[in-house]
């Protein structure tokens, strides 16, 4: 692909990415307040949980799908069609053999729900539909995981944020028509999540055939030596993914077993913007990584290094602009959206919830390129270790002082910013051969970055009275562009944004 050619297709995948995922965040920031209001925080709360949970449960099949993924877009760009089929078919089946396991811890923690968490009675029946389709959701994923390879392999992340966008709406509607027409029911948010993975599943198989012809399942295919290779692989990101969990998203399962159902429900609210912050950084990596692989692949060191810096320097600026423009609109914000909540108590636990994320928005292409080089091992001990820190210091905290839930989520706050702060660059340093200090400049820049995007929106705060969504969108909107410009500049730098935007056309 020519450069002009692979810069075109990434800003087209990066504006489709946007775009989905703005209309996701548009439809979550609307439904959310609508859904605690409608079913009250308590039972709102199960949903993250039910997330958590299936986040555990999919911990070993996420870690063999990610480097089925690797291996299969490293044979197409080869050329080697025969291999690429060959872990193609045999990952497949192999994924159908995890199901038939899988189910029996999906049907235990249905069963007992009410033993394993803290469930109002009124509640239980209502949590294990929930359980139910959210769990018959991920079995659905997981047989049609290798079809979600197509648009990653070809680099046509445009099609996936079609997909995404199409969903979005499906999913609004559905909500709609449910909570509507039936009495509220939290179940009905596990029955929607198992329709829109049905059809997720319909997308990925159409866009395989479209895409990726040349991959077709077969039985003859099934080769238990590239499963061995790729289970060795994956087992180590699968260690890497749960260190993640333990360490990130363990706080609110353990804040509803240490302090009850409602200090969760005030904590799934607190989460909600830090995963939107998740997914807008996920969703700006993920216009970076297949490039990433596909360089790696054809063993094109110059260009594997401009898009590894590319990404870290755009995905920064974006999510260091958002975070410290949330800090400091924060809570102004929350008091508006959910007006019923503490919005002081709701400032403080987002504020230190979100704090690692700086760091994580410029550094989290970093495990793209573990990824794509099969560098896995030591970063999953780390995580793992840390992990488990996460829960002994939270459960000591607990049990011998009474710091509250705060000494939960600063816990984990501050592992995170060791694990990202000072583990992965150096980590990566390592591995490209280059200074230990190469990546620290660019830490730098992002904090003083975030910093400048928090005082801006301290200043407005201070400066304007908003007691509405419309100044306040109007605003934080203008507030964000002011911020975007400055910390651009300071980031990316202003000779490399002008030649980012020079496009020639396809020749």
């Amino acid at each position: 692909m020519k450069p002009d050619s692979s810069k075109k297709r990434m800003i087209i995948n990066m504006l489709a990415n946007s775009v989905s995922y703005g209309t996701t965040l548009i439809i979550s920031f609307v439904l959310t307040p609508y859904l605690i209001n409608t079913l009250g925080k308590d039972a709102y709360s199960f949903y993250p949980l039910s997330n958590n949970i299936i986040s555990y449960i999919s911990i070993l099949i996420n870690g063999l799908n990610i480097m089925s993924s690797r291996y299969i877009t490293i044979s197409l760009s080869k050329n080697d069609i025969d291999e690429a089929n060959t872990y193609f078919s045999s990952m497949f089946f192999s994924n159908i053999f995890i199901v038939l396991i899988t189910i029996i811890p999906m049907v235990l923690i249905v069963v007992f729900i009410n033993q394993i968490l803290s469930v109002p009675v009124n509640l239980i029946a209502s949590v294990r539909t929930l359980f139910s389709f959210s769990f018959a959701s991920l079995i659905v994923n997981i047989i049609f995981a290798n079809y979600g390879i197509a648009t990653f392999a070809k680099n046509r992340i445009d099609l996936r944020s079609i997909q995404d966008f199409i969903l979005s709406i499906i999913r609004i509607i559905l909500i709609v028509f449910f909570f509507t027409i039936f009495p509220s029911n939290i179940a009905y948010i596990g029955i929607i999540a198992f329709i829109i993975t049905i059809l997720m599943a319909i997308f990925q198989y159409i866009f395989t055939r479209k895409l990726t012809p040349e991959l077709k399942l077969n039985i003859k295919k099934f080769n238990i030596l590239y499963v061995k290779e790729v289970f060795i692989s994956g087992i180590w990101n699968s260690l890497n993914t749960l260190g993640n969990i333990l360490l990130a998203s363990t706080t609110l399962i353990l804040v509803n077993i240490y302090y009850g159902s409602s200090a969760a429900g005030e904590y799934s609210i607190v989460q909600i913007v830090p995963n939107f912050i998740n997914g807008l950084i996920s969703m700006l990596t993920g216009v970076f990584f297949p490039m990433i692989m596909i360089n790696f692949a054809r063993s094109d060191t110059v260009e594997l290094m401009k898009s590894l810096k590319k990404a870290q320097s755009i995905v920064g600026t974006v999510a260091v602009t958002v975070i410290g423009l949330f800090i400091g609109f924060s809570s102004l914000f929350f008091h508006l959206w959910v007006p019923k909540e503490n919005s002081n108590s709701l400032f403080i636990l987002s504020t230190i919830t979100i704090l690692p994320h700086i760091l994580i928005g410029c550094m989290w292409p970093l495990n793209s390129l573990n990824i794509a080089m099969n560098k896995i091992k030591l970063p999953a001990i780390f995580l793992i270790i840390t992990g488990f820190l996460n829960i002994i210091i939270s459960y000591i905290c607990f049990k011998y002082f009474d710091f509250g839930l705060i000494s939960l989520v600063i816990t984990s706050t501050v592992l995170q910013i060791i694990w990202i702060g000072i583990f992965m660059p150096n980590y990566a340093s390592k591995n490209l051969n280059i200074k230990y200090t190469f990546f620290y400049p660019l830490i730098i820049k992002v904090l003083l970055c975030g910093f400048l995007s928090f005082f801006i929106a301290l200043m407005v705060v201070h400066i304007f009275y908003i007691d509405n969504w419309i100044v306040f969108i109007f605003l934080g909107s203008l507030s964000g562009i002011i911020s975007l410009f400055i910390n651009s500049i300071i980031i990316i730098g202003y000779r490399e944004i002008l030649e980012f935007l020079k496009i020639k056309n396809y020749q």
